[in-house]
């Protein structure tokens, strides 16, 4: 764990994140700064500043992680696609984002060029991750 990383912390369970999957490998959890509400992050519990850089299982973890929350992503909130990003500027703890798309541009870095991407309550948070949760049979 990197003492420094917010990503490391937040899988410590040492900084709060509103979680919407967790196993031994992975974590997801929705962005606090959301390009669309649903916009959700896989991180590799393990510290690595880069998925190039997982070990094969950890990688298929992080994508495996990513099919079944983005499917859940796609049925909560009906997106014209869904987006999947890899990035990797921000924070530097491997992760992906998914990001309920409703236009081209929510994907690109327009929306936080342009000063539009907000932080998001904490209970528009919680929503979010329990329209995501129940569409995974969870509550």
């Amino acid at each position: 764990m990197a003492e420094s990383c917010i990503f490391c912390l937040i899988a410590a369970g040492r900084a709060e994140a509103v979680t919407v999957f967790a196993d031994p490998a992975v974590l997801a959890f929705m962005d606090t700064r959301p390009i669309r509400p649903g916009h959700v992050l896989i991180i590799p519990r393990a510290h690595h500043s880069d998925l190039l850089d997982l070990e094969p299982s950890a990688h298929a973890s992080v994508f495996g992680a990513a099919r079944v929350v983005g499917q859940a992503v796609r049925a909560a909130f009906r997106p014209k696609r869904l987006g999947m990003v890899v990035a990797g500027f921000d924070v530097p703890h491997a992760h992906v984002h998914l990001i309920p798309m409703a236009e081209y541009h929510d994907i690109t870095s327009r929306p936080v060029l342009e000063g539009t991407v907000q932080a998001a309550s904490i209970s528009d948070l919680r929503l979010a991750a329990a329209r995501i949760k129940l569409e995974m049979g969870g509550a």
